[in-house]
């Protein structure tokens, strides 16, 4: 019986080819095998016996001159072949910019665990030459905008490269629809936030809108979760920056019934978090739409909360289905509402969501936001029964478009929060619904600043 042909350990690897769809998508499950055993290469080697390999240098049988140096494996980027040759440089810093893009997601202290390997990022880098040069100018203004400087001469290069290529697939058919041609938007878009360019960020959201509309709605992304993600993080913004009433990509209805069963409690190992408390303010709310959701809110809170607790992570696709139903039921409630409370609620609801998402801003980065909260709470009756529900809202309001030194700010938090102490604060604020382990530290430092403790305030642009 012949021999079974193995390949030297030493040989050089060959390449291999697969087949993707006009989104750029690997759609064969032997495809996708093949490219998960490309970048497992020299990851899953057998660990060498100590025992063994301490018994063959007491036997003198090696060399004394022979040393073993074990190498590491490859990252997953060192293992793709890109579009284009570049050099250790340019590759280290297309690690650095993967890794940080990844915690521009989610922050570290949700606990949502988000896996950077089921992107499909790494595939149009192999072969895909606008997304590959959109990705350089990313990584580039990334480290223009870490070290506060302008633009680089490197990042404009990339960027004028970077537009003169998309400008060429937008004229094909095919190319105008895929994945990788709405990522390179994307890097666009973000990248015009960076500078504060507004004419460029509207103009690639006006690009955006047509691209998600081509492909059917938001929802026809489901299947990418990253993607889907990303636009609805952007969709989500764009409604708080401006006067805009619905999604910019909205064409699926929206469903009002609730996510949860609230009679049944979450398991936890701390009781705490185990039971959704009542609040007295809710029951006064009109709008039974607005109260389902609030309760929604209410039962995530307590989930990650109960994760923390458990020192267990959510899954990024659970947490995203979620914030998506509650985002855009809230978007949908705009100009609905038939009472100045709900409103104010339902604003609030709205940049509580926004400290959940970790991206580089300052406390007021949504003007249309910081304005209509501010003359909803300016406009409601301040009573002992929504005491806790006030408290929540000045707190969320000042962590996310408030600057707590504001005199409006100050006058409201002294005649309308009674005087307290940070763990009596927190536990009202708990009450309502709270993050601990996202929360706490801005809560406090919030506090102290409005409770007159500090005079000065900490930056959340880091």
């Amino acid at each position: 019986m012949p021999k079974k042909r193995t390949r030297p350990a030493n040989a050089p690897h060959t390449f291999a080819f697969v087949s993707v769809n006009d989104f750029g998508q690997v759609q064969q499950a032997a495809d996708r095998r093949l490219i998960r055993s490309h970048c497992m290469i020299g990851k899953n080697k057998k660990r060498p016996d100590p025992k063994a390999k301490l018994s063959k240098h007491r036997s003198g049988r090696s060399g004394e001159n022979e040393k073993e140096s074990p190498v590491a494996p490859p990252s997953d980027l060192l293992l793709v072949k890109f579009v284009k040759d570049i050099d250790s440089q340019s590759r280290k810093l297309l690690f650095e910019y993967f890794v940080e893009s990844k915690s521009l997601l989610y922050p570290r202290e949700l606990g949502v665990d988000y896996e950077c390997s089921r992107s499909s990022w790494f595939v149009w880098l192999s072969y895909d030459m606008g997304f590959f040069q959109s990705v350089l100018l990313s990584a580039s203004a990334m480290v223009d905008y870490k070290t506060r400087k302008p633009f680089s001469n490197a990042t404009h290069q990339h960027l004028r490269r970077t537009i003169r290529l998309l400008n060429e697939r937008l004229s094909d058919d095919v190319l105008v629809r895929s994945d990788a041609t709405i990522s390179i938007v994307l890097n666009l878009n973000r990248l015009a936030g960076y500078s504060g360019d507004e004419e460029a960020k509207k103009t690639h959201n006006g690009g955006l809108q047509q691209l998600v509309h081509l492909r059917g709605g938001l929802d026809a992304f489901r299947y990418n979760t990253e993607m889907w993600i990303k636009l609805s993080r952007l969709d989500f913004g764009f409604c708080l920056d401006t006067r805009q009433q619905l999604s910019i990509f909205e064409t699926e209805p929206t469903f009002w019934d609730p996510l949860f069963d609230y009679k049944k409690p979450l398991p936890s190992e701390n009781p705490i978090y185990g039971i959704i408390p009542e609040l007295s303010a809710v029951e006064s709310i009109v709008d039974s739409r607005l109260a389902t959701i609030f309760r929604d809110l209410q039962y995530l809170g307590a989930l990650l909360n109960t994760a923390a607790v458990r020192k267990r992570t959510i899954g990024d696709r659970q947490f995203h289905e979620i914030v998506c139903s509650i985002q855009r039921r809230l978007m949908r409630l705009q100009g609905t509402l038939p009472d100045l409370l709900g409103e104010c609620f339902r604003l609030g609801m709205l940049a509580f969501l926004a400290t959940l998402f970790q991206v580089p801003r300052t406390p007021c980065s949504y003007p249309y936001l910081e304005t209509r909260l501010k003359e909803a709470y300016q406009s409601i009756d301040t009573t002992p029964d929504r005491r806790d529900l006030l408290l929540w809202l000045l707190m969320v309001g000042a962590m996310t478009v408030y600057k707590p030194d504001d005199p409006w700010l100050r006058d409201r938090w002294l005649s309308d929060v009674s005087h307290s102490t940070w763990p009596e604060a927190r536990g009202r604020l708990q009450d309502v619904v709270w993050i601990n382990a996202m929360h706490d530290r801005p809560g406090r430092q919030v506090f102290d600043v409005l409770s007159m403790k500090k005079t000065d305030f900490f930056d959340l642009s880091g």
